[in-house]
């Protein structure tokens, strides 16, 4: 007598083997360089590394992307709007300014 292996087993033990097999499976290496047409500056410039993420920093070690800025009042790396909440003063980039300038806000 023959034994049936039930449908729903059958396919989940397809499935698993194609995922297994989809782990080894290698992805293809990148040319070398001068290769297809390509010269050496051409292929060193298109694998120059992305920019990092927070790798914008200015002078003073400041985050801009992440929303940070240089205040002289404070001496340090400030996120206008949270220092306009704790000194009281307006949220916008003129009193900003003043306030990191001067000490003094509107």
């Amino acid at each position: 007598m023959k034994r049936f292996i039930p449908s729903a087993s059958l396919a989940a033990t397809i499935a698993f083997v194609c995922a297994l097999s989809a782990c080894v499976t290698q992805p293809p290496s990148p040319l070398p360089p001068n290769v297809a047409g390509q010269d050496t500056q051409d292929s060193q410039t298109a694998q120059a590394a992305p920019p990092r993420v927070g790798g914008d920093r200015d002078a003073h070690g400041c985050i801009g992307s992440a929303g940070y800025a240089w205040c002289e009042q404070t001496q340090q790396c400030e996120r206008p709007w949270e220092l306009a909440k704790q000194k009281g003063f307006a949220n916008s980039a003129q009193a900003y300014g003043q306030f990191c300038r001067n000490g003094s806000a509107q």
